[in-house]
């Protein structure tokens, strides 16, 4: 996985909750980009994946950086 990129991902849009300003947390994330949310917690340890924020010690996707990654790892 060079450079960040993730293999065998599939997108299948599914409908997700956020809060107001847009975050998701990581099983919604997961929803969204069709992975399980074990996967995204793997991929952040390694330094790869959809770029995440900690939010009071929490973890937070943004919907705008997981539509960048899907859209990077779908022209891959």
């Amino acid at each position: 996985m060079k450079g960040g990129a993730v293999s065998g991902v599939g997108f299948e849009r599914a409908a997700v909750r956020m809060t107001p300003d847009g975050r998701l947390t990581r099983s919604e994330a997961a929803k969204f980009i069709g992975v399980a949310a074990r996967t995204l917690a793997n991929w952040r340890s390694k330094g790869v994946g959809p770029r995440q924020i900690k939010v009071g010690g929490r973890v937070f996707y943004r919907l705008d950086d997981l539509q960048v990654f899907v859209d990077e790892c779908g022209a891959a």
